[in-house]
Order: structure tokens, then sequence, then C-alpha cells
């Protein structure tokens, strides 16, 4: 569970409060500029809000943070969310297998279903070859695969089909919404909006859930 009180970033995120409960499955969408990927990243631990408090389970921090709880911060994220914007992880002078070799000797994951993963994802180019040779889609589909196969209670991401092939980018937010962790993914593609359990729209005045394609009250506090 997330819980966000009065959270503030400089002028692009105003206070805001919301409740993510365990496996809830979010999209989050917006135009350019309006603070989407700030939000997103605040919510992955990545950008320390000004001030507010942040509950991750049972942890709970009031911001401006004491310097010594940072690193308490950190565990707790590191420990429990995979994130990811677009394909930036990746390091591109290594190969594919790397890449993958890399990350999963770092943290936990369903390594059984590496092959079944790569099946899904259609990645065919040679697991050797390096990231920098590799087009926009593949490069998102190497990130997708590690999302699938994180253990991790969280996973977030920010625009992970971008580039894809439509089939594939299907498959991937099918698959991903058949799990139980909390699902948080930010995107421009409209045609996945409502296959989330909820949406959260960013715009230069407020965070607002979105139902039915109506926006209820903003979660915004003066």
């Amino acid at each position: 569970m997330i819980i966000l009180e009065n959270v503030k970033k400089n002028k692009i995120i105003k206070p805001t409060s919301m409740k993510i409960n365990d496996g809830q499955h979010i999209v989050i969408t917006g135009k350019n500029g309006t603070g989407k990927t700030t939000f997103i990243r605040m919510l992955a631990g990545i950008c320390i809000p000004d001030s507010g408090i942040m509950i991750y389970g049972n942890d709970s921090f009031k911001f401006p943070l004491k310097l010594l709880l940072y690193g308490h911060l950190f565990r707790i994220v590191q420990k429990n969310i995979f994130y990811a914007e677009g394909h930036s992880l990746l390091y591109e002078n290594f190969s594919i297998v790397q890449n993958l070799t890399y990350y999963i000797g770092l943290d936990e994951y369903n390594t059984s279903e590496i092959e079944n993963t790569l099946e899904l994802l259609e990645i065919t180019e040679p697991l050797e070859k390096p990231i920098s040779k590799l087009s926009l889609g593949t490069k998102q589909k190497i990130v997708a695969v590690l999302a699938l196969l994180s253990t991790k209670e969280f996973i977030i991401l920010d625009e992970p089909t971008l580039g894809m092939d439509d089939d594939v980018s299907h498959k991937f937010i099918q698959k991903i919404l058949k799990s139980n962790k909390t699902i948080i993914i930010s995107t421009h593609e409209k045609e996945f909006f409502s296959l989330f359990d909820s949406r959260y729209d960013c715009s230069e005045e407020n965070i607002t859930e979105v139902v039915n394609n109506i926006a209820q009250s903003p979660f915004i506090t003066d």
C-alpha cells in the first residue's frame, strides 16, 4: 500500500493526497509537461517531495526528510519497488544477455520464466547483440521482460510500451495486469485505459481520478 498525504513538489505537483491499495492496477495519464513523470517518480521514491507524508506499507516518511532517514527510505524503495523509465536502465554497451544477467544478479526475479517471457514479447534478436544496436521497441521489450520477471511488490513503469508493436504491447499489458502485484503505469495509449482498476489524470491544475471518462474531485489540498 502507498499513501500520499498533502505531498508537494515545487510548482509541478501541488499538495496531493491519495491511497493506492495492495494489488491495485493504476494507469497515470496526462499531457506532456503536466508533471506525469515527476508524479510517477515520486511514487517510486526516486523524486523526493518537498513536503507532505508518504507511507509505504508500515513505513511512514514526513518531508522534508531528516538526513538519517534517507537511507531507510531508499532501502524500502529498493526492496519493494521495480521502477523503470522507458529503457533508461539498460546499459547501451552491454548485450541483451549481459543486461539481463546483470539485473537478475542484483535482485530477485522469476528466472524459470525467462524463456517464456522472451518468447511472449517476441524478442528474436541475438541475445549477444549490444543494446545500442537495437530499435527503441526492442529496448522497451528488454525492460518489459525484467518487469514481468521481477518478484517485487510494486511495479512502476513510465511509458513502458513506447515504440513497441501494437501486438506485443497488448500482450505485455495483458500479462502484467494478470499479476496480483500493485501495478502503476503511465501511458498515452488510450486503448489501455479501460484495462486498469483506476485512472488518474495529471493536469497543470491537479491530479484527478477519472471514472467512466468523467473527472472526479481533484486529489488536491489547498
